[in-house]
């Protein structure tokens, strides 16, 4: 499953609560453009841009952005023991443990991790600033071995194709990631785009505690099956500074993983890409102009439809000022348009949610 460790790699960059564009981040994260990594300046922020995300995509909800593609993956023998595994690997110690080995889609579960530097040198790891963003690790589930969610046709016009992959790309990687425990029961959050580093010094330790509502991106009920649940950690540095106030960088990627069942009915839901692939060829979308509504677009799957949402800027819900949107829906089952028009006062497909 190689996508699935390409995307472990850029899990360990939690710059964000919502998706970002694909890219934006890779000059800001690339080891070539960082300079040197001067004492007086570990934890500290290096910048002042802010994304706010609004990222109502449940547990599953977090999109990282990519680090640098150098990052070598760390892997030993790891003992699984019931719901808990450790790898120890270049002098760290990854621990991975869940709170069951088994849920329904909905129920809760709880991923905690623990990291020890068991070895002699002191080791670099960084993170971004914001609540909810300076957590050391990631903890995702990962589909069973030959599971495809269709991503659906990919030869729209430009216009169209642009808008089904802001709405579809992230979402059907399959990957679901655990939400940091201080970030249960918030809708928004937001990041800064700058690393803090960090050291962690021999004998030192880090905990990880997060959770995940065994949903899938937006909604759709998980497909039973057997899925491994993944930690990782990522190693920036290692060694003493040197005269220049630097560290050797090495990208080291620790991680550990353990086995996870979904239960429950298979229910055969279409991908999200083959509902906007439906919702893209029907004859209303056109002759209503999609390309004005670019202000902001949502995609979500609400029993049993899938509803997307075009506005033609991004919506206030808290305003108090109806918000207009183009609204199109799809069976969730049978790929059948249900209705595509205009609404002058839509309700927010994920409520709470801060614009």
């Amino acid at each position: 499953m190689s996508r699935f460790d390409d995307d472990l790699r850029r899990a360990v960059a939690p710059l964000a609560g919502e998706p970002l564009p694909e890219g934006l981040l890779d000059e800001a994260l690339d080891p070539a453009t960082r300079g040197p990594r001067w004492p007086a300046l570990a934890g500290a922020a290096t910048a002042v841009l802010l994304v706010a995300a609004a990222a109502g995509i449940g547990l599953g909800g977090l999109r990282p952005s990519p680090i640098s593609p150098s990052a070598s993956p760390q892997t030993s023998d790891v003992a699984v023991d019931g719901i808990m595994a450790t790898d120890e690997e270049g002098g760290i110690r990854l621990t991975l443990t869940l709170d069951r080995d088994a849920a329904m889609p909905g129920q809760r579960v709880w991923a905690d991790v623990t990291i020890e530097n068991i070895g002699s040198e002191v080791l670099t790891w960084s993170h971004a600033a914001g609540i909810g963003c300076e957590h050391p690790a990631s903890v995702r589930a990962g589909p069973p071995d030959g599971m495809e969610i269709p991503y659906g046709r990919s030869d729209w016009s430009s216009r169209l194709d642009s808008l089904k992959r802001e709405l579809v790309r992230y979402m059907e990687e399959g990957n679901y990631r655990f939400r940091p425990e201080e970030l249960l029961g918030r809708v928004t959050w937001s990041c800064f785009m700058s690393r803090n580093i960090e050291d962690l010094v021999p004998g030192g330790v880090l905990t990880y505690r997060a959770a995940w509502d065994t949903a899938t991106w937006q909604g759709m009920p998980m497909t039973p099956g057997e899925y491994r649940v993944e930690a990782a950690f990522l190693v920036d540095g290692r060694g003493d500074y040197d005269e220049t106030g630097s560290r050797p960088e090495v990208n080291e990627l620790h991680r550990v993983s353990v086995p996870f069942t979904v239960t429950g009915p298979d229910e055969h839901w279409i991908s999200a890409g083959l509902a906007m692939d439906a919702i893209l060829a029907d004859a209303r979308l056109l002759e209503l102009n999609p390309v004005e509504e670019a202000g902001h677009q949502e995609l979500r799957f609400i029993d049993g439809v899938w509803v997307m949402h075009l506005y033609a800027r991004y919506p206030d819900f808290g305003s108090g000022v109806p918000v207009e949107a183009l609204v199109a829906r799809v069976d969730g089952r049978t790929s059948e348009v249900l209705g595509i028009a205009r609404d002058p006062d839509v309700d927010a497909l994920y409520p709470g949610a801060v614009p």
